[in-house]
């Protein structure tokens, strides 16, 4: 019970998509939050997981991941475990994650034809060390390609790109400019709540019209206003990619 409890304190801490590292050795099961904390020992046996299971939307490329997930190494269906791989590989290229394409050739050149046992072992170890390299990489790309457009490109750019470039003196005007206009668009979906979006646009001009604003506090509002837009935009709006 106290191990169940460690392992749900762990998971609420680094929050729903953060990284997560889950390792087995000789007593058992073991979560940390970095890979610096994985015994050395322990390092071809280390997977990343997620606090919330991300579908492909591939029944067999999911139905892998979970075993994986679980076992740490699925020893049998070795092929179908590769082409699943492959799968899973050229989706995340094909939505531009390019640089994949080196783990992309590997998956393909790996030989499922072995027949020594301890050889199938070792083939599924690295098929295993695959797996945990494509589910690291795939928050980002299932992020990517289940983005909803707004249909209008600086909103969109707002909306991908506010944590990589800050909000400052010279471009917060511009950004409020674009929330505001954001949120005309969700006066076309009579589900979304209006009055939610009505209130975070009052208190971000009262907080901006003001002599001096408080440059600090009003980008905090600011930042947390486009998370709960897009939490809210993505509720109604219809995918359009």
């Amino acid at each position: 019970m106290k191990k169940i409890l460690i392992i749900l304190l762990v998971l609420l801490q680094v929050g729903l998509y953060a990284k997560l590292f889950k390792y087995t050795d000789s007593r058992g099961v073991h979560y940390v939050d970095s890979l610096s904390k994985v015994p050395k020992r322990s390092k071809d046996r280390v997977r990343g997981v997620s606090t919330k299971f991300l579908k492909t939307g591939i029944k067999d490329i999911d139905r892998f991941r979970k075993i994986i997930s679980s076992k740490g190494v699925y020893y049998k269906e070795l092929q179908n475990q590769k082409l699943a791989l492959i799968a899973w590989a050229t989706l995340m290229v094909n939505a531009n994650f390019k640089y994949l394409m080196n783990e992309l050739s590997a998956i393909e050149s790996i030989d499922t034809k072995v027949k020594k046992r301890y050889k199938r072992r070792k083939l599924a170890k690295k098929l295993a060390r695959y797996f945990n390299i494509l589910e690291n990489e795939w928050p980002r790309v299932y992020k990517k390609i289940n983005f909803k457009t707004s249909g209008d490109k600086e909103i969109d750019d707002l909306r991908e790109n506010y944590k990589k470039v800050r909000t400052t003196s010279q471009n917060i005007s511009q950004r409020i400019s674009l929330v505001e206009k954001w949120s005309v668009k969700f006066n076309k979906h009579p589900k979304a709540d209006m009055k939610k979006v009505k209130k975070r646009l009052k208190g971000l001009n009262e907080l901006f019209d003001t002599p001096k604003p408080d440059m600090e506090k009003l980008i905090k509002y600011l930042d947390k206003t486009i998370s709960i837009f897009e939490k809210e935009f993505n509720k109604w709006v219809i995918l359009k990619i």
